[in-house]
């Protein structure tokens, strides 16, 4: 549906419902527009629905586009829809987003443990570790074993962790 089509839904009379909400959440995703989801994700959320996992989804996204922290209540709401999502389409969504949800929210060990099913989000993961995580938090995830490949992450989260891990290679901290 291209964003012509959701104007002429949108302009129709009457409440054009949930499902055209999110799909212009997801359009002003895509085009820059984070906010501007995250306010209508938030609507969809604020009226109970067979969409909430949905509408939990793109808050996520629109939350971390932005870098910005998250409740650890959207965490458990995610959680709670994964429950009821098992063997679904929507399981590896609720997955992903709850990945991100955690790290939003500062439960980086819940988050790294989950990059096992989702390894694609490591860079995310690392992206809001650099600008949320506490530095003694970093250094439990930053400081690699030597024999481990370093991940492929931002800028930010690099400058952070190259200079732990050649710190590391170097001996160690001394106290």
């Amino acid at each position: 549906m291209c964003s012509s089509d959701l104007d002429a839904i949108t302009r129709a009379p009457g409440d054009p419902g949930a499902a055209v909400s999110l799909m212009k959440a997801r359009l002003d995703l895509h085009a820059g527009n984070p906010a501007e989801a995250e306010r209508i994700a938030e609507e969809v959320i604020n009226d109970p629905g067979p969409l909430q996992p949905e509408a939990l989804i793109a808050l996520t996204e629109a939350r971390i586009s932005q870098h910005l922290p998250m409740t650890p209540q959207v965490a458990v709401a995610l959680q709670s829809h994964l429950a009821g999502h098992k063997g679904t389409d929507l399981e590896p969504r609720l997955q992903d987003a709850l990945i991100l949800a955690e790290a939003a929210s500062g439960n980086f060990p819940a988050a790294f443990a989950g990059l096992q099913l989702h390894p694609a989000r490591e860079a995310d993961v690392w992206a809001l570790a650099a600008i949320l995580a506490p530095d003694d938090l970093l250094l439990t995830f930053a400081v690699l074993d030597p024999a481990t490949d370093v991940p492929d992450v931002s800028d930010d989260a690099a400058g952070k962790t190259d200079a732990i891990s050649w710190h590391h290679r170097q001996g160690g901290w001394r106290l």
